[in-house]
């Protein structure tokens, strides 16, 4: 090989080029290209070229895991997580049925047969459930003090006048009227065209202190759910006619979230013993698999078949219900995560700054 082509050869080896590359796009004899590839200065450059690539390789492993171990431990943004629980409400709301209600905006004149026989019937749901559940801690103080005195009126606004009117007039009723005054609890039903008033708005049930009456729909749907409901806010009622601070309290003070976690933990005992405890179950089995290092990456890593699964324990919502079940289903998660997890801890205080979270984040 002349001495032009030998320098040719070293400058294409230098270059990353392998023998059989440089012999067959040239024409030159492979044997000997290789003879000069094996020249001491091409074998110092090839172990650099290996020692450099295996540097580089061990540079880019090691960035890949400190990213995966960042994403790992990485606390979720609350606008983040707030993110992902409402699409998760959005995937309960797809799967949801029509809401389904018994009477419109009713006007004071009207004929109440069909509204009376409602009302009735759907008393008779509510004072089944204190007596169904009255061994519940808190419902047993709500059997005590309110069964036997619920009466129910219609929610009637017209000109200008907003009030509710007694139509179911049997003496007995007649009677629980008569003593308000002795703790007798009024139940207004509302159709569908008072939503548009402000007294209703965009609540679904709700006890208002200034009526100091318990406002429920005029919805057909489950009647487990219309019980945890009931009586989650018949603690409210409760605790307004007992004074408790909690019902005069700022709203996100300590005790009026202390009431608010109270009566969302009646509401979650109320639903678990309503299907045989299969609901803590499925809680319970869902945080099992979560590390314990955060709750709001917990909450965070929820999926859409988690809240699925647990959605299907029980009757398809109406569409009015999904946030209230969706509200539900993320407190009742958030209280079985920590009494997984914080056993040592001050139960109420977690309890509490959890609930200030779900606000926060919903």
């Amino acid at each position: 090989m002349k001495k032009e082509e030998i320098q040719f050869v070293r400058s294409q080896l230098y270059e990353g080029k392998t023998p059989r590359q440089i012999a067959k796009e040239y024409g030159l004899n492979r044997v000997e290209i290789q003879k000069i590839g094996k020249e001491p200065i091409f074998k110092i450059k090839m172990n650099l070229s290996g020692f450099f690539g295996k540097v580089f390789f061990v540079i880019v492993l090691s960035l890949l895991f400190i990213w995966i171990g960042y994403r790992l431990i990485k606390e979720p943004s609350q606008e983040e997580t707030g993110q992902k629980l409402r699409v998760l409400a959005e995937v309960i709301h797809a799967k949801s049925v029509p809401d389904r209600w018994h009477f419109e905006k009713l006007p004071s004149a009207i004929n109440f047969a069909e509204e009376i026989s409602f009302v009735t019937s759907r008393l008779q749901i509510l004072e089944n459930s204190l007596e169904k559940h009255k061994r519940i801690p808190g419902v047993d103080i709500l059997y005590k003090m309110f069964a036997g005195k619920l009466y129910p009126t219609i929610f009637i606004s017209e000109r200008g006048r907003t009030y509710s009117r007694q139509v179911v007039r049997t003496e007995e009723m007649n009677q629980r009227v008569g003593q308000i005054k002795k703790g007798a609890q009024e139940i207004v039903f509302y159709g569908r065209g008072d939503l548009n008033h402000p007294k209703i708005g965009d609540r679904t049930l709700f006890y208002d202190r200034n009526w100091r009456a318990l406002f429920l729909p005029s919805l057909e749907g489950s009647d487990l759910w219309k019980e945890a409901l009931f009586l989650h806010e018949l603690w409210h009622a409760k605790s307004h006619r007992d004074g408790s601070i909690g019902a005069i309290a700022p709203e996100n003070s300590d005790p009026w979230v202390d009431e608010e976690v109270e009566a969302h933990l009646i509401e979650q005992t109320v639903l678990n013993n309503g299907i045989d405890d299969r609901y803590r179950q499925a809680l319970s089995e869902l945080v099992r698999k979560d590390n314990g290092s955060s709750l709001q990456k917990f909450l965070h890593s929820v999926k859409a078949e988690d809240i699925l699964g647990i959605d299907a324990l029980f009757e398809r919502p109406m569409v009015r219900e999904v946030g209230l079940r969706a509200a539900q289903y993320y407190f009742d998660l958030s209280t079985t995560w920590i009494s997984f997890y914080k056993k040592e801890g001050d139960m109420k205080k977690e309890r509490r700054e959890a609930y200030r979270l779900l606000r926060r984040i919903s």
